[in-house]
């Protein structure tokens, strides 16, 4: 039915069942929109078109089923097309993650070390901070996906959650992951990593993310490709390593 008559219909069934008109539109906004797979293709897809994204970050790690975090790092990520990443940290204690597209250099400057990740071993790592659509491809495949309940912290926004499991935790390296993704913007504003008793949790917060069309329409909103370049000083001693 359609119109006026199909509403006054849909309102007479509820009344019928016990449904108040309000608790009729609340059971609606309760249904799903899209299903995991529509969430999962939508920000792959809204990735794609991201020329620049920048944030607040904060990744906290638990163990034990702590509420308490072992560790936590908070400071600014910045990433732009080509696979292109600097994460400044500003606590625990300062330290760069940056990466040009091709290395990733993770700088202890109190201890004057820096370790380098090639990017084969990207490719293979899964790591939030380097390309968030690449980390999402890793976690979602030869593995399942469906919504999962939002939680109290995004309740009443238009977020959903999204939780990847694989069929092979052993082999996959984590028992699931789970993305709640801004359903406006198709952007994820937290993530979180399972295995074993251990839990990383990510959070991005102060999102600005351009697209290319955007970018071109305003340059001053495009990164500047020295913010990614970085040369080893005099003095630093150079570690490979294959981040955890």
């Amino acid at each position: 039915m359609r119109g006026a008559g199909g509403k006054a219909w849909a309102l007479a069934l509820a009344a019928l069942l016990g449904w108040s008109a309000a608790g009729l539109r609340a059971r609606e906004r309760s249904l799903p929109r899209y299903s995991a797979r529509q969430i999962l293709a939508q920000m792959l897809k809204a990735q794609a078109r991201q020329a620049v994204f920048s944030c607040d970050m904060e990744k906290s790690e638990y163990s034990d089923d702590s509420d308490t975090p072992d560790r936590r790092f908070t400071g600014t990520l910045r990433v732009k097309r080509g696979g292109k990443a600097r994460y400044e940290v500003a606590e625990p204690s300062p330290q760069l993650l940056i990466c040009d597209g091709r290395t990733l250099y993770m700088v202890l400057p109190q201890a004057k070390q820096v370790m380098e990740q090639g990017e084969a071993q990207m490719k293979t790592s899964g790591q939030f901070f380097l390309d968030l659509a690449s980390s999402i491809r890793y976690y979602s495949k030869a593995g399942l996906a469906r919504l999962v309940p939002v939680g109290p912290e995004f309740k009443g926004r238009d977020v959903e959650a999204l939780q990847l499991t694989p069929r092979d935790p052993d082999s996959a390296g984590f028992d699931r992951a789970v993305f709640w993704v801004d359903l406006r913007r198709w952007v994820v504003l937290k993530a979180e990593l399972l295995s074993g008793a251990s839990r990383i949790e990510v959070r991005f917060t102060d999102i600005r993310a351009y697209t290319m069309e955007e970018v071109k329409k305003d340059p001053r909103k495009d990164l500047p490709d020295a913010l990614f370049r970085y040369h080893v000083p005099d003095g630093y001693e150079v570690f490979n390593s294959l981040l955890p």
